[in-house]
């Protein structure tokens, strides 16, 4: 897996104050080959329950994330 530790805990930390405490981020894609270079985090969020406007949930945990990691600079 191709992410740093305080990348990790940045997106621990923006998932659970968006999306609640009980909310899983699971990381696929590019990132989870060691061998790669760059790529952008491809992330699935779980929630164990509905969420009323899912794309306005998405919007801003890749808004806060992107933001707290340097706005698309990840190396």
């Amino acid at each position: 897996m191709r992410l740093k530790p305080h990348q990790i805990g940045i997106i621990r930390r923006s998932v659970a104050e968006l999306a609640g405490p009980d909310a899983q981020v699971m990381l696929f894609g590019s990132r989870m080959d060691d061998d790669a270079r760059g790529g952008d985090i491809d992330l699935l969020v779980e929630v164990p329950t509905p969420v009323e406007e899912p794309a306005w949930l998405s919007a801003r945990i890749s808004g806060r994330i992107s933001h707290q990691l340097g706005g698309g600079r990840w190396t």
